[in-house]
């Protein structure tokens, strides 16, 4: 009877740490995220309104995962993805520019998130646009995409193309407006961080 119970004990053991290891998660390093988690991209304005025909700043804040980078716009290496911002084509926008963040470093800027042809952590990527003149009162969506890759320092996963939208809100003159995210739109190199 005791040796039954030795090997129940044993067998249920056996049992206890084969679950354990089969479900246990695998180290983050061994087991890439898909490029759609590793970065968030997130569309901001400098104000809370604008008006019909007016020309206007804005920004995407492209968010990285620790472990992780982008290549940046200007990649010198054919082999990688450069990170490129891609308007729609029937955008009610007009975007007269859009500046990548070695744009501004060329400029003497510092910039975050930028090292050499890398973006990692967090980079601003900025736009100029301009709100069409017989744009309705409301809220004017407007989308566009940014494609990347997303790169380990042992590997670089498929390019992927993300979604994204800003959504203007349209005012008359004279609708008090209020300023909004001066930690980016008043320091041209960086964010908040």
């Amino acid at each position: 009877m005791g040796r039954m119970k030795s090997s129940l004990l044993i067998a249920g053991l056996f049992a206890v740490l084969v679950m354990v290891l089969l479900g246990a998660p695998a180290p983050a390093a061994a087991q890439p995220g898909h490029p759609s988690e590793v970065v968030t991209i997130t569309p901001v304005l400098p104000r809370s309104g604008f008006h019909p025909g007016e020309t206007f700043r804005a920004a995407l804040i492209l968010d990285i995962s620790s472990g992780y980078h982008l290549n940046s716009h200007s990649t010198t290496d054919p082999a990688l993805i450069p990170t490129t911002v891609e308007p729609d084509e029937e955008s009610p926008v007009a975007w007269s520019f859009i500046r990548y963040p070695e744009d501004l470093a060329r400029s003497g800027r510092t910039v975050l998130g930028l090292e050499g042809e890398r973006y990692h952590d967090r980079v601003v990527i900025r736009l100029v646009g301009r709100v069409p003149e017989e744009s309705a009162l409301g809220t004017l969506t407007v989308p566009l995409a940014v494609r990347y890759q997303t790169c380990t320092d042992q590997l670089c996963l498929f390019p992927f193309t993300k979604e994204t939208a800003f959504e203007i809100p349209v005012v008359t003159e004279g609708t008090p407006v209020r300023s909004l995210h001066p930690e980016i739109f008043e320091r041209p190199g960086g964010g908040s961080r």
